[in-house]
């Protein structure tokens, strides 16, 4: 942040960027029944499963997802291990996460589709809302 930059200008940001942050924890909130580590835990893994998939690929053709452990989603989240373990206990109940033959850890393919579909509304109105952020925000220098 500049040192001139003007209180207001400041004030205006963190309000908007606090805004847009509360937003999407609320719905975070609503869509994981209250368990935001739960929310965390599939965000890691599903991060990690994709990553490296939209770099250069050919777009609609889906590519491998990779799998992550209980270990790698602790030291990518600060989440404890143990309760990493619990969060994925429950996600593998649900079917959202499956376990690999090498023991490792995945999205469930299977449920691709209908698990980010529930998640399609969200991102829109999360996407909204960042865009507005971003016009807010865009003649404040700091």
């Amino acid at each position: 942040m500049n040192l001139d930059t003007p209180p207001c200008a400041v004030e205006i940001a963190t309000y908007q960027i606090s805004q847009t942050m509360l937003h999407a924890l609320r719905e975070i909130y609503r869509l994981f029944d209250g368990d935001i580590v739960l929310a965390m835990v599939l965000g890691e893994l599903g991060q990690h499963a994709i990553s490296g998939n939209h770099k250069g690929g050919v777009p609609g053709q889906r590519a491998k997802l990779r799998h992550s452990n209980a270990h790698s989603i602790s030291a990518a989240s600060g989440i404890p291990r143990e309760t990493v373990r619990r969060k994925l206990d429950k996600l593998l109940a649900k079917g959202w996460v499956i376990e690999l033959p090498d023991g490792g850890l995945s999205l469930n393919p299977a449920l691709d589709a209908p698990l980010h579909l529930q998640f399609v509304d969200y991102n829109r109105e999360l996407l909204a809302h960042m865009r507005q952020t971003v016009s807010t925000l865009e003649g404040i220098e700091f």
